[in-house]
């Protein structure tokens, strides 16, 4: 409750998003150091829908005032998560991208230009095939889990910023988390290894699932919430072909008599269907047992996140 509190005030008082927010003040020292240098560093997987991160490098500012060269922390990585601004100040982390399909997720955008959402998807269906060759009981494992993570806003945070890190080669010290969020994210980090044999391998599928875990979370509360109650197979897979739908953009009718969809014929899926996808700025406008898909004007990155959310849980299926 405290924390819900907290995130609705946030809104209105840190409207531009300037404060940092961090999870504990107990954070990974154990001590709040109050003249540590913060790093900005952009998302890993570069989507326009993620939040620049604010991270203690493990160095003050005295050690890049002081003459000399910094010295490598001994508990931390280090990448020298620097270059200093010329114009207005400041240090930002350089990133190296390697050619394994991450610099395919870098995109700019402008909130008010269409979304080509057909072409957005495309470009991520490595990381859906990838979780699809996944053996069926890992699968239905790891959509269980994410499906508890969707439960709870504030641990799908939680659980974006530790594979954001381990992602990063880093290894994420659990030892703040709640319990019950530090059990979902061992039992994800579990089940990866057991899947995987080589490391190219278990990076590729780090990676897959930290994708549909920050689309997760860009979506709403509202919209994540209703989600979280359409996970079972049938469902998740009619909501697949209504994002393909949404996707394609032809504005042509689907027909409820066909078997994806047949589900959605009962009035208490529909309603959940409909509130999900209102949430996400589609609007879905049903006439007996026809369907149509419109996305709304302007509708900014909540259909693709909401997209990826859906096909990624889908090919759990």
């Amino acid at each position: 409750m405290i924390s819900k509190a907290v995130k609705s005030m946030l809104k209105e008082v840190d409207y531009n998003g300037s404060l940092i927010p961090v999870s504990s003040l107990n954070d990974s020292s154990g001590k709040l150091n109050l003249l540590s240098l913060i790093v900005k560093t952009r998302p890993r997987l570069g989507c326009f829908w993620q939040e620049p991160k604010y991270q203690s490098r493990g160095f003050t500012l005295s050690d890049v005032l002081k003459p000399g060269k910094l010295e490598e922390p001994k508990d931390k990585p280090f990448n020298p998560e620097l270059c200093l601004f010329s114009n207005n100040g400041g240090f930002e982390k350089v990133y190296e991208f390697e050619e394994d399909g991450i610099m395919d997720l870098v995109c700019d955008f402008d909130a008010n230009s269409p979304l080509n959402l057909k072409k957005e998807l495309e470009k991520l269906s490595s990381h859906f095939q990838l979780l699809s060759a996944l053996p069926a009981a890992k699968r239905s494992s790891l959509l269980q889990l994410l499906k508890t993570t969707m439960e709870d806003g504030e641990a799908v945070s939680v659980l974006e910023s530790v594979l954001d890190r381990t992602c990063d080669g880093e290894t994420p010290d659990l030892g703040d988390l709640e319990e019950s969020e530090r059990e979902t994210v061992q039992a994800i980090l579990d089940l990866v290894d057991q899947c995987v044999g080589k490391d190219e391998i278990r990076s590729s599928l780090l990676t897959a699932i930290h994708l549909i875990v920050s689309a997760m979370d860009g979506m709403t509360d509202e919209g994540l919430s209703v989600l979280g109650s359409c996970c079972s197979p049938p469902v998740l897979q009619a909501l697949q072909i209504l994002v393909q739908h949404v996707a394609a953009g032809s504005g042509e009718t689907l027909s409820l008599r066909d078997a994806g969809l047949a589900v959605l014929t009962e009035e208490e899926v529909f309603g959940r269907t409909e509130s999900l996808f209102g949430h996400s700025k589609v609007t879905l406008k049903r006439e007996e047992d026809t369907l149509r898909t419109e996305m709304k004007d302007q509708p900014g990155y909540l259909p693709l996140v909401m997209s990826i959310t859906v096909k990624g849980l889908a090919s759990l299926v």
